[in-house]
């Protein structure tokens, strides 16, 4: 059996298909895909439709394994340890196929990292436009990640997503101090919109799901990249503004290379607590008392304590108009001489159904933020820095820094 990892089932398609002459990379007859966009669903070994990134993977179970360009591997523990869940799939001598980095396409995993992770390549070879280097699959080590977290309780976690008041009353009966911590003074549980509480079906909880676990995995690699850069004496402090579960925070500290040695995830939906205890559980020595959670709504947070560095990812929209000023306010005031505000917010476009009624306008959305300064644009999918005139309705990290 031979494994396919790429962005979504259309690069898969093309790259099957311009593959036809070069079987000695792939065998038609043996062949499972994993894409971003595939069903979530257990590992089966017969041949059909592509199945998530996430999926977990039996050890062992495949001759090789190939991982295409278009998955941006970036300079992170997520990526370090999806390249190991890969590499773990595949028998002892057999083969697993990773692009080569490209310069000036930082920050990503560079060739030294691969190396680390997968020993000496025995080959290269040129495929699809890219160059891509050849490894026999060897013992990995189990680098600290969220991505671990999310294959290993993946069921358990949809799960949560399916009912969380559910998941909170049961609690109840279980842990009166979790509970207690839950319902904590100044916190409110009910969100502005019932319909977060209530049950979701299988295909939103699948679609949450791989939001909270996969879509993070860039902006891991862009903040810790920001968080290195902020000369302060000590740990970098970091406040996240609805981060669901709390993967990014709980990534930047495990990350031994990042700056952030605290982090608190202001969130309004408490279950999202409890489904995060299975992380503290598998980490407990390396977050326990750094990975700090207050359930409540940005727009009541009080920002009362010091943060070097607060982020807001596809948050602030959530936040009524009428509030939000007042709430990046307190934020902006919290923030210490140097540290930085970083915000990434989707531009309202026809394309985005769900919350569109909700999403902000670019001039909007920038008026906002030129009250504190001027920011810089950094690309949502390539992590470059880019001009605002060409930024137009782009995904991108817009990044204040507080002067000094």
């Amino acid at each position: 059996m031979q494994l396919i990892f790429c962005k979504n089932q259309a690069v898969a398609q093309s790259l099957l298909q311009s593959a036809d002459p070069d079987a000695e990379l792939f065998s038609h007859d043996d062949l499972q895909l994993f894409t971003h966009d595939g069903i979530q669903r257990p590992f089966s070994e017969s041949n059909g439709s592509a199945s998530h990134l996430l999926t977990p993977i039996p050890e062992g179970v495949a001759s090789s394994a190939f991982i295409h360009h278009s998955l941006n591997l970036f300079d992170s523990s997520w990526s370090r340890a999806f390249v190991e869940h890969v590499a773990g799939s595949v028998v002892d001598s057999g083969f697993i196929h990773a692009p080569a980095p490209r310069p000036g396409k930082a920050p990503m995993l560079a060739e030294d990292d691969l190396f680390e992770i997968l020993g000496s390549p025995v080959s290269s070879r040129t495929f699809d436009g890219r160059e891509y280097f050849c490894f026999h699959a060897q013992a990995c080590t189990r680098t600290a990640s969220s991505l671990r977290w999310s294959i290993d309780h993946q069921q358990q976690l949809k799960s949560g997503e399916m009912d969380r008041a559910q998941l909170i009353r049961d609690r109840i009966h279980e842990s009166e101090d979790l509970v207690g911590r839950l319902l904590s003074k100044g916190s409110r549980i009910q969100p502005p919109d019932a319909t977060l509480h209530a049950p979701a079906d299988s295909t939103r909880a699948q679609e949450l799901f791989s939001y909270f676990h996969a879509a993070v995995a860039p902006k891991m690699a862009m903040m810790r990249k920001l968080a290195n850069s902020i000369d302060i004496n000590g740990d970098v402090h970091h406040v996240d503004v609805g981060g669901g579960m709390g993967n990014l925070g709980a990534e930047l500290i495990l990350d031994k290379k990042c700056a952030v040695g605290t982090s608190l995830n202001v969130e309004f939906d408490a279950a999202r607590m409890i489904m995060g205890e299975s992380l503290l559980d598998m980490y407990e020595s390396e977050l326990s008392e750094k990975w700090l959670f207050q359930p409540a709504f940005a727009q009541d947070h009080a920002f009362d304590g010091h943060a070097d560095l607060i982020t807001a990812f596809s948050s602030l929209l959530y936040v009524p108009r009428g509030e939000l000023l007042p709430s990046l306010d307190r934020a902006w005031q919290s923030l210490n001489p140097g540290g930085m505000m970083v915000i990434y917010e989707h531009i309202k476009h026809p394309r985005f159904v769900r919350d569109h009624d909700w999403m902000f306008e670019k001039e909007e959305l920038e008026t906002l933020m030129h009250r504190f300064g001027d920011f810089k644009c950094v690309s949502g999918s390539s992590l470059v820095p880019m001009d605002n005139e060409v930024v137009g309705e782009k995904s991108v990290y817009r990044v204040l820094r507080k002067p000094v």
